[in-house]
């Protein structure tokens, strides 16, 4: 298989100011070099939120009937374009740190404020995305990142306990070692086998079977699953590529 990627122009710079990005570079199957920029932790519950008032503000977004906040899709081969359900703010499974009160979308908790967002469809990481002038990074770019970091902290399998999230019970705030655990994470790419699922990469805190620190092992969903232990990052391109 040929690895491509996308190059889009980043022109918002406000954005990159706002977030630390990590670059990365590798070789493709064709021996051509990649690079991007992928944010260095997963998206905060106070980045998330500044995403849904401004997207709410300029129409994005909406509130339902049903307590949901609803966006829109563009569509792919496997799921219709239209408006899909991005995050439940009523119910079972709703956010747990963002609430949506007097027309604002808030932090429930302080305490909560540096945590990865969960309880997001893909659609609504795709659409965070979207909004930022970038994208959900594929599997190919995430494993690249994620063998990155490992190298640049030589990090062992002895450190797994110590310094990342793994198979702890419980969701703790963003850190150097997040795409080791944590929480797992959606991606724009999609199973190879079943092909109407996203891919999903890394480990996170109710993992429990060493597997799944594997780099290359494959997790995935539909896209409009909600769950509380998958959150998302983005990546840019370089203008220059």
């Amino acid at each position: 298989m040929i690895y491509s990627i996308l190059i889009i122009f980043i022109i918002n710079f406000a954005f990159t100011n706002k977030f630390d990005f990590k670059s990365i570079s590798y070789k493709n199957e064709n021996d051509s070099t990649v690079s991007f920029e992928i944010l260095s932790n997963e998206v905060t519950n106070n980045q998330f939120v500044k995403y849904l008032n401004s997207a709410l503000d300029k129409g994005e977004i909406k509130i339902d009937a049903k307590n949901r906040i609803i966006g829109y899709y563009s569509g792919d081969i496997y799921y219709n374009e239209g408006s899909k359900i991005f995050a439940y703010l009523d119910g079972d499974i709703k956010m747990d740190h963002i609430i949506f009160n007097d027309n604002l979308f808030e932090l429930r908790d302080s305490t909560y404020i540096n945590h990865p967002v969960t309880k997001i469809s893909w659609y609504c990481a795709n659409a965070f995305a979207i909004h930022y002038s970038a994208m959900l990074p594929s599997g190919i770019e995430w494993e690249k990142a994620a063998e990155y970091i490992k190298s640049e902290q030589k990090l062992n399998p002895g450190d797994y306990k110590e310094k990342i999230n793994f198979n702890s019970g419980k969701l703790k705030p963003v850190n150097d070692y997040d795409l080791f655990g944590n929480v797992s994470e959606w991606t724009r790419s999609i199973d190879s086998e079943i092909k109407s699922f996203k891919l999903i990469k890394g480990a996170n805190f109710k993992d429990s079977n060493q597997k799944f620190l594997d780099l290359s092992y494959n997790k995935m969903n539909f896209a409009n699953q909600i769950l509380n232990d998958t959150g998302f990052r983005i990546v840019k391109y370089s203008k220059n590529q």
